[in-house]
This record gives structure tokens, C-alpha cells and sequence, in this order.
């Protein structure tokens, strides 16, 4: 996978190569003039952390280090986001504005809406990611998937406003890879999931049921994906009518979903 599609046309390798080099240094420019104003998240091992902006006016920074096996939510307006050299880990950045950086990480799942994204020295890591401008992925990362956006907040459409990101551009598929060493996949899209937040924001309201299976209106994922979801969808359905059909006792009942989430607990410690 090149992703060269962005320089056809008489481009130069030089010219490329410096449009390389610029990106790197706009995503350390931008971690290090907006230090004062950026959320720390150290060390979290085993825990869940939720941050959500519902009156978001401005954006800040968010720069996750060293967490192990955590679940973090950073759902705000970011100009940047870094996340360096977590391991076992799940997270999610609502919208950055200019480069989120996943640097150092292993084992990990990110989610995340950017109008630049950068992979440097990761390992087997899965990116649900829409993208204004082509992933750069270096520093021999090896094992990196690429996946289309795959979740959606109340507030996410609110946050793209605000920091910019375009919906007309996901350029998820045209990773650049710049280093030989590097490697890079796309997800199949039968592996393809909607992830749903186990959480309301301020603007859910108490009590509100999640969804399941949540909408990706707001970033759509490519038709041969989307025809996945509704698959999914389908036979979730048909999986609900039937227990519904054989009019199974209290007890009979309560085993099959028992059952059901006990399969579906292994599918989460597998993936």
C-alpha cells in the first residue's frame, strides 16, 4: 500500500520527500508550542477514563503516555493528540484539528477523526481513523491496519466544527509508508465493526439507551464496509427474532443470553 495517489502528476521524489519532512516537524512544532494547554494522561493501567467537551469553544491538547490495558476516551476539539508508547489499549480522540501521533505503541486500538495522522515505531496497531491528508507511517512500524472511522458522540459533529476537519476528505486507505521496514494493511470489511460509547455525554440525557449498532452518519464509511455493517445488523436481528419466536422460559432465557455474552467477552479479549 503507497498511497502515492496524492503526488501523481509530475511530482518530484524531492518534492515529496520534503512534504514528508514538513508534516514530521508541523506535528513536533504543534506538540511543543501548545504544552501549556494540554491534557496529561500517565501510567493508567487497568482503568477507564472518560473527558468529554460539551460546550467546546476552543481546542487544546491531549498527550496519553504509558498506559497499559486502559480504555480512554478523550472526546473534545484537540489541535493535537499523542498517544506514546501505550500497550493493550483502547483509545479514542474525538476531532484533531492538526496531527494526532500514535508513537511507541503495542497491541493497541485507536479511533480517531484528524486532519493528519502519523504512525512512528508502533506495533500491531489498529487505526479507525478519517483522515484529511494520507497517514505517514515510519519509523519501521510494522503490523499497523488501517480501518475507516467506525464510532459516533453526540458531540462529534459539534467538535469536527470546531476544529476543522473536513467531511468531504478521508484519505484512511492512502497511508504513505516511508520507511522500507514499514508495513501496512487495510482492514477486510467483514472484520468491520460500529463501536458504540458505553457512555452518555451532557447532551444524552440521563437514562437514554445506547445503540448498538450506533449511526456513522456523520462520517460515513465507504459503501463495500457500510454493506458489512447492515450484515451485522441483519443478523443480529434475525438472532433477536428467533429467541423471541421460541418463547423460551425465564430460565432458558436467561442461560442463552448468558451464553451470548459469554461469547461475545471472548470476542473482545481475542480482538
Amino acid at each position: 500500500m503507497s498511497g502515492l495517489a496524492p503526488f501523481v502528476g509530475g511530482v518530484t521524489v524531492r518534492s515529496m520527500e520534503e512534504w514528508l519532512r514538513a508534516g514530521l516537524r508541523r506535528g513536533d512544532a504543534s506538540q511543543r508550542e501548545a504544552a501549556h494547554s494540554t491534557r496529561k494522561l500517565t501510567g493508567m493501567v487497568d482503568r477507564v477514563y472518560v473527558s468529554i467537551e460539551a460546550s467546546p469553544r476552543d481546542t487544546g491538547c491531549a498527550d496519553m503516555r504509558h498506559c497499559q490495558r486502559a480504555l480512554l476516551y478523550v472526546l473534545e476539539p484537540l489541535s493535537f493528540a499523542s498517544v506514546y508508547g501505550c500497550t493493550n489499549s483502547i483509545v479514542m480522540v474525538g476531532a484533531v484539528g492538526g496531527i494526532a501521533l500514535i508513537e511507541k505503541c503495542c497491541q493497541c486500538t485507536v479511533i480517531v477523526a484528524a486532519r493528519g495522522i502519523q504512525i512512528r515505531a508502533c506495533e500491531n496497531v489498529t487505526l479507525f481513523v478519517w483522515c484529511n491528508t494520507p497517514p505517514i507511517v515510519c519509523g519501521k512500524s510494522r503490523g499497523i491496519v488501517f480501518a475507516p472511522h467506525n464510532a459516533h458522540y453526540d458531540l462529534l459533529n459539534t467538535h469536527l466544527n470546531v476544529t476543522q476537519v473536513s467531511r468531504d476528505t478521508n484519505m484512511w486507505d492512502r497511508s504513505i509508508l516511508v520507511d522500507q521496514e514499514c508495513q501496512s494493511t487495510l482492514l477486510p470489511p467483514e472484520q468491520f465493526y460500529a463501536r458504540s460509547i458505553p457512555f452518555r455525554d451532557a447532551c444524552g440525557g440521563a437514562g437514554t439507551p445506547i445503540p448498538s449498532f450506533p449511526s456513522l452518519a456523520a462520517l460515513p464509511p465507504p459503501p463495500i464496509y457500510a454493506s458489512a455493517l447492515r450484515a451485522q445488523r441483519e443478523a443480529a436481528n434475525e438472532l433477536k427474532a428467533f429467541v423471541r419466536r421460541a418463547h423460551l422460559d425465564a430460565d432458558t432465557e436467561a442461560r442463552v443470553r448468558q451464553a451470548i455474552m459469554k461469547h461475545y467477552h471472548s470476542w473482545l479479549v481475542e480482538t
